[in-house]
This record gives C-alpha cells, sequence and structure tokens, in this order.
C-alpha cells in the first residue's frame, strides 16, 4: 500500500502540481492530487508501480531551488504493461522548518516529445549572494 500523507509535510501549503501529459495540462493542489493518486496507487487498477530518477540537477540560489530531473516509471495500469521516461521540474523554498515543495511539473516521452541527452554527469549547483 502506497501512503501519501508524508506528502504533506514536505509540500507548502499552497503547492502546485501539474502533469503535462495530455492536454490540457492537469493542475492540482495537494489535496486534489492525494485522493485521485491514492485510488490509483491503492485501489487495484495501477499494480507493480515504480519510479527512478534517472538524472537530475539541482541549483540552489539563497533560500530558492530548482531540481531539473529525468526519471522512467513502469507498473501495470488497467491490466497493461507500460513503461516510459520523463523529466521533471521542482521549486523548492527553504522554510524555518526546511526545504519544501512549491510546485512540480512532469511531462513523460511520447510521440513527438523526447527527451533530450543530459549532460555527462548530474550536478548541484549553489550561489551566493555577492
Amino acid at each position: 500500500m502506497a501512503n501519501l500523507d508524508g506528502l504533506t509535510d514536505i509540500f507548502m501549503p499552497n503547492g502546485v502540481i501539474v502533469k503535462t501529459c495530455g492536454e490540457p495540462p492537469a493542475v492540482f493542489n495537494l489535496a486534489d492530487f492525494v485522493a485521485p493518486g491514492d485510488v490509483l496507487l491503492n485501489g487495484g487498477e495501477l499494480e507493480d508501480f515504480s519510479e527512478e530518477e534517472l538524472w537530475e540537477r539541482t541549483d540552489i540560489f539563497g533560500s530558492v531551488a530548482h531540481r531539473l530531473c529525468r526519471y522512467k516509471k513502469s507498473g501495470v495500469l488497467a491490466s497493461e504493461r507500460f513503461e516510459t521516461q520523463g523529466m521533471q521540474s521542482i521549486q523548492m523554498l527553504k522554510t524555518e522548518s526546511g526545504w519544501k515543495i512549491s510546485s512540480v511539473a512532469w511531462d513523460d516521452e511520447r510521440c513527438g516529445v523526447s527527451i533530450p541527452v543530459p549532460p555527462d554527469k548530474p550536478s548541484i549547483a549553489k550561489w551566493a549572494p555577492a
């Protein structure tokens, strides 16, 4: 069983989640994303789900961070096996209680949308004000 309760600990209260894998993009607040996600992950329609980060770059400037990552995911949805890759953009803010996600957006590869070749090595870049 997938437990999505921990998402409230890592998201800003008004965080935004955007799925751009179709037209039009689907925009959610955390509560609207968790409810159907819980049904999908725990209701039996999606089985054997796995997601893994393949590449990432995180840039930090003061209290703002951006993470761009490539992922692969697989599973069985409505009795059909799938495997795909995509890119995810995550924006974070440093708060008194630590880093919190303010927004996430992702898109999956499909006909006409392919992932560019990433740089050789992942990196974490930090800038400090002068």
